[in-house]
């Protein structure tokens, strides 16, 4: 049985070279904002799921795993905290909080979808999403960090 963070895991890679061209920034520095975005979007939905979002939080996972296409409405999906998730993930990778917003816009539709497909696979209802979340996203935003800095690498 997989996590639901291997469901997440699953739906980012094609979002890595997405925020890189975007961004217009190397896949490695990509990469790092990624690494940094998707726990704090996670605790973010978990948070949101856990004050009372959780049918909310089912029904667009579900249809972003229905509709890859289709582009949930992240005030729906992070509830209140959109302006912190975007001003955490700067804080933390050292870009501008535009392109921070512009990284949470590209990852919060994969993070739906895994979020979805795993909720889809599993038979969760929203009355368990938001335990299931928490559990993945411990509550808080766990931010990784990436051991080897860009600028450290040759």
């Amino acid at each position: 049985m997989s996590s639901i963070l291997d469901s997440i895991e699953q739906q980012i890679g094609p979002t890595v070279q997405q925020v890189s061209q975007r961004l217009g920034v190397d896949p490695v520095i990509a990469q790092q904002a990624v690494n940094v975005a998707i726990p704090v979007i996670t605790a973010a939905i978990a948070s949101h799921a856990r004050s009372g979002g959780a049918d909310t939080i089912h029904r667009e996972a579900t249809n972003q795993a229905i509709n890859p296409q289709a582009s949930p409405s992240l005030p729906n999906v992070l509830g209140d905290q959109h302006s912190s998730v975007a001003q955490r993930v700067s804080d933390v990778t050292g870009m501008s909080r535009e392109d921070a917003g512009n990284i949470i816009g590209a990852l919060a539709p994969a993070v739906m979808r895994g979020i979805g497909q795993h909720v889809q696979r599993e038979g969760i209802d929203p009355g368990q999403l938001a335990n299931v979340l928490n559990s993945v996203a411990g509550g808080t935003p766990n931010v990784r960090r990436t051991t080897n800095p860009p600028e450290a690498r040759a």
